[in-house]
């Protein structure tokens, strides 16, 4: 294979091997994992800029500086969700080097090997579970928790990374709080009973998060990936260049070649050509957004935008998952430290940085994501509560409703369905945050985390992990630069709303168990005010109030047969095509149990095999 160590050229076009668009998280692995053979060129695109010395990027607990910001964020909304009250949903987004590796909370959480192993089930080979394992270790080095405690004993070093790019840590000391939430969860039954990579763990833990053991520093995939591969002359980055779509010539054969991209480079279009692929990695939203714009979608839509239809798929944009965010927050104790202050007071924010700066330590050098539960439904574990489960999903998953959903979409409910009836396998997560995210008033709230003025709380964020609802995004302009269309369909389905208030309410529950309760101010504040999830009624209106992203958008370009709705095939080539490909989140067909973040990093290793193999290359070993 030949190598051209090529040079912008604005007077022309420049040739490489392959070309990736989308330098996030997916994107900066699989140039990394691609370039380790010298004899293939590849060109990475990046619309966002190369922020890996970004303060604001590598101090961990500086996150919140990033949601939102312009410099660091795509800055994407819903449409207006109806199922929320109407209000529309900020949906954050990285748009920088390394993407939401760079700018989200940093929590690792790993699937269960029930849901992995559902991808045979949606026509899959080759992503199950034994498959997957090693490229879960692969990407990571864990390293041990400086200060051990009752709290790190599931920890099993034989499942763990030991020399991945993604470093793996604990913080020094683990917050009380997050502590005191662990052992209520423990008394309450739902102590953790195995490593999570075990695949079949359930119960609270203390959480690794991607952040670095030594200088406390953001891991992601950006420095890790990207920076550690950037001295490679096969490998060029373009930063602050825009893809505004591809090349695709018809062969003999009838099936579509990609050859190139049209970017968009202060101003002006440049045409990048590829001799031998092209993928996607540009995530759940622009991923199927360039595939429209290039003529593969629904027929119809395309023709509304003026765009010649070159493929008919209308699976593009459809099946898109994610976990709605909503919790509840208690005003902890007199003399209970809480992230609050840091937040809101400036002179208390400078002592942390300058300890940060000199010490690495402090608040800063953490996520504020220590803990996390995979729970079963508490309520339907007795007998009469299994009846209650099964007359809700008798209910809501009725003959007349398969009827009138794509089959694929059938075959997910029923794998839901499996999944709920199991008593070992999570139907929720539970992530605790030391700080309060609500407003004080209680008025129509976007969803976003607004800082209390006074106080200190403890926050309880559920998600519920495997969703019934499914949404889409898709393009609403021929114009690259719009943003698309993006409809989550939070609690659309109405089994959602019924099993998350549920959920809702077990939170009251572990916030009155001891020893989490000694922590929590008696007859003290709540938020979002006026709110609970005493009832079930108050439940519900908790969430259709308040009900956030919680960043974990996928699966609008699914890896499935295309009878069921996919597409990519299992080697993640989009289906009428040659050697076009999607690697990223858009391609997870079912929205993993928790954060989505190893998933990520997993699916795109073992992509970069697949696309070593087809072209010939040497392969990685996974360990």
């Amino acid at each position: 294979m030949s190598f051209l160590n090529a040079r912008v050229d604005t007077n022309g076009s420049e040739t490489y091997d392959v070309i990736i668009v989308g330098g996030g998280t997916a994107g900066c692995v699989i140039a990394n994992r691609l370039t380790e053979n010298p004899n293939v060129s590849v060109l990475l695109i990046e619309a966002g800029e190369d922020r890996n010395n970004d303060p604001r990027v590598t101090t961990p607990g500086l996150f919140p500086q990033l949601l939102g910001n312009p410099d660091f964020d795509w800055q994407y909304t819903s449409v207006p969700q109806s199922n929320l009250n109407g209000r529309t949903v900020p949906i954050p987004r990285g748009k920088v080097l390394g993407g939401s590796s760079a700018i989200n909370l940093q929590a690792l959480v790993y699937p269960s090997r029930a849901t992995v192993d559902t991808t045979a089930e949606l026509g899959i080979e080759g992503w199950d579970w034994e498959v997957m394992l090693p490229y879960y270790q692969r990407f990571q080095t864990a390293c041990s928790p400086k200060n051990p405690t009752p709290h790190h004993k599931y920890l099993d070093p034989d499942l763990r990374g030991k020399s991945g790019p993604i470093q793996s840590s604990f913080p020094a000391f683990i917050d009380p709080l997050h502590a005191a939430w662990i052992d209520s969860l423990s008394s309450l039954g739902y102590g953790i009973n195995g490593d999570p990579l075990s695949g079949t763990s359930i119960g609270a833990y203390a959480l690794p998060c991607s952040v670095t053991g030594d200088t406390r520093e953001r891991s992601h995939s950006g420095n890790e990936y990207y920076q550690k591969a950037s001295s490679r002359p096969n490998l060029l980055l373009l930063r602050n260049t825009y893809a505004k779509r591809i090349v695709l010539e018809i062969d003999a054969a009838g099936d579509y070649i990609a050859t190139g991209v049209i970017v968009s480079q202060s101003g002006q279009d440049i045409m990048m050509q590829a001799r031998q692929e092209i993928i996607l990695s540009a995530g759940a939203v622009s991923s199927p957004q360039l595939l429209e714009l290039s003529g593969i979608g629904h027929a119809t839509l395309l023709r509304s935008h003026g765009i010649e239809v070159l493929i008919d798929n209308p699976n593009v944009g459809e099946n898109l998952q994610d976990h709605q965010s909503t919790g509840l927050c208690y005003e902890v104790n007199d003399g209970v430290e809480t992230l609050d202050r840091l937040l809101r007071d400036p002179t208390f924010a400078q002592t942390a940085v300058q300890e940060y700066e000199l010490e690495r330590t402090g608040p800063l050098a953490n996520s504020p994501v220590q803990a996390l539960a995979y729970l079963p439904m508490d309520c339907f574990s007795s007998p009469m509560g299994q009846k209650e489960l099964k007359h809700l999903l008798d209910k809501h998953i009725s003959s007349q409703e398969t009827a009138n959903i794509p089959h694929g979409i059938t075959i997910q409910h029923n794998i839901l369905r499996r999944l709920l009836e199991s008593s070992t396998e999570a139907s929720a997560v539970i992530i605790p945050i030391s700080m309060g995210i609500y407003p004080e008033v209680d008025t129509v709230s976007s969803g976003a985390a607004i800082i209390p003025t006074n106080g200190s709380y403890f926050t309880q964020l559920s998600m519920l992990s495997h969703p019934f609802s499914r949404g889409s995004t898709h393009i609403s302009s021929s114009n690259y630069e719009t943003h698309p269309h993006i409809d989550p369909a939070y609690l659309s389905h109405p089994l959602d709303i019924e099993l998350f208030a549920r959920h809702q309410q077990f939170l009251e529950k572990i916030a009155s168990t001891p020893p989490l309760d000694s922590y929590l101010k008696p007859n003290g504040r709540r938020l979002p005010a006026g709110k609970d999830a005493k009832t079930i009624e108050r439940a519900r209106d908790l969430l259709r109030s308040y009900g956030a992203t919680f960043h974990h958008l996928c699966s609008s370009c699914s890896m499935m047969s295309r009878a069921n709705g996919g597409v990519v095939n299992e080697r993640m080539v989009v289906w009428g095509t040659k050697n076009l490909r999607v690697c990223d989140a858009s391609i997870i067909p079912m929205v993993p149990r928790g954060n989505i973040m190893a998933s990520v990093y997993a699916w795109a290793e073992r992509g970069a095999d697949i696309i070593k193999q087809d072209l010939g290359l040497s392969m990685h070993q996974a360990h």
